[in-house]
């Protein structure tokens, strides 16, 4: 086929908001029957602002799919990538490829080059199928964390912090945020003996590529780019899950919302009065689909909106960009998020239409901890064709609160 059909074929991925790179890098594969030469992708690939232009990606401000991105490689790269440290320098294997002058040098030792120019002139090399390979690790496991980047609640929603082990504690602030009186020449007391800790204890969670023999034989390679996406949308998902359990199962403090008038806004604002009742602030809430529509539908909600600002525009408000209101950063969770199967005694779901559901949790969340063992990384694989159909994703993790008086839950109302 020729360069103008490749070029066609680019404009298409790259349209559909996928990684049109991994998309690309497949239909020059020689194993996949696209039809097409490397050397017919290799010179319709883009490198210059008026090739960008024509494949829709100028102002894009997806770094997965941006004209900028680069690569970034030193010689722990693979484990850079999430994959094992087994002795392979994607730096060495592109070198023959590329020239000296394509490469830039970065901090501590790194090595950088122009995305595009690596894999046009590693399309362009005789024998490009170590280079390809090299480039097909990148490009999956980018497009990969690309489709967790979609899915992110949980890591604006907490404090995320990276652990090296499995399970383990760490002493917790205590309940009293004031610092006792000392008098002039006594000592401060010692209390590091004996902290009260909190556990974490993390599980695995891992998703396999949905790509069968079929979709490489039909050269459907922009549905394999959106099958890499999903195994890190799952991950991700995987992740939110957890933390909303931990966020509504380990709350201490409950708001029973069943009389009509306190079910929207009300609601918010008792929880925020729990919290702060037991000395702590909220400035987030995650909350249940049919939460956030009970906000905008009731009357008494609906008529506090025309007063949302000095000039009376309730643009904002229906657009439901409103927390900032009351001090909170809003979440929204969606019905399955919430593992009704890992709940506790008290709650019946994630939902709000029934009592003994919670349809929302006000809480602080520098007190709301996601403790990441593994984050999502990418089984390593021989080959990117052959072995697509095996390619896997996981990710380990926990999430804790460091103090359950720091949130409060929302019910719909309780039996």
């Amino acid at each position: 086929m020729s360069v103008t059909q490749a070029k066609r074929k680019l404009h298409n991925y790259a349209k559909n908001g996928h990684n049109w790179r991994l998309a690309g890098l497949y239909l020059a594969h020689p194993e996949v029957r696209s039809g097409f030469t490397e050397k017919d992708v290799g010179r319709a690939w883009p490198v210059q602002k008026s090739e960008y232009r024509r494949l829709g990606l100028a102002d894009t401000d997806n770094m997965a799919t941006h004209p900028e991105k680069t690569y970034t490689v030193d010689n722990n790269a693979d484990r850079a990538l999430g994959y094992p440290d087994d002795g392979y320098d994607p730096a060495r294997e592109l070198s023959a490829a590329t020239n000296k002058g394509d490469w830039d040098e970065g901090p501590f030792g790194e090595k950088t080059i122009h995305a595009d120019r690596a894999i046009k002139r590693s399309l362009a090399f005789e024998d490009s199928i170590a280079n390809l390979d090299v480039l097909f690790r990148k490009e999956i496991f980018d497009t990969v964390i690309e489709g967790a980047r979609k899915a992110e609640i949980a890591r604006d929603a907490t404090t995320v912090i990276d652990v090296d082990r499995q399970k383990g504690d760490h002493p917790r602030g205590q309940d009293t945020q004031f610092a006792p009186k000392v008098g002039e020449g006594s000592a401060i007391r010692d209390d590091a003996e004996n902290p009260d800790t909190v556990e974490w204890d993390t599980e695995k969670h891992g998703q396999g590529a949905k790509v069968t023999e079929e979709l490489m034989n039909q050269s459907l390679v922009d549905v394999v780019s959106m099958q890499m996406e999903w195994l890190g949308h799952s991950c991700e998902m995987a992740l939110n899950r957890t933390v909303l359990n931990e966020a509504v199962n380990g709350a201490a403090n409950d708001v029973d919302a069943s009389g009509e008038d306190n079910r929207g806004w009300a609601a918010i604002n008792e929880a925020i009065h729990q919290v702060e009742l037991s000395d702590f602030q909220p400035d987030s809430v995650w909350q249940h689909p049919t939460f956030t529509k009970t906000l905008f539908d009731t009357a008494e909600n609906n008529a506090i909106i025309p007063f949302a600002n000095e000039f009376g525009d309730d643009e904002g408000i229906r657009d439901r960009v409103a927390f900032p209101l009351l001090g909170l950063t809003g979440y929204r969770g969606s019905n399955n998020v919430y593992d009704a199967a890992a709940d506790d005694d008290d709650v019946d779901a994630w939902d709000y239409s029934a009592d003994d559901e919670v349809g929302a949790v006000a809480y602080d969340s520098d007190l709301l901890a996601t403790y990441l063992f593994r984050d999502i990384e990418v089984k390593e694989y021989e080959d990117p064709v052959r072995d697509i159909e095996g390619v896997n994703a996981r990710i380990e993790m926990d999430a804790e609160y460091h103090q359950p008086g720091s949130a409060a839950r929302i019910f719909h109302g309780q039996s």
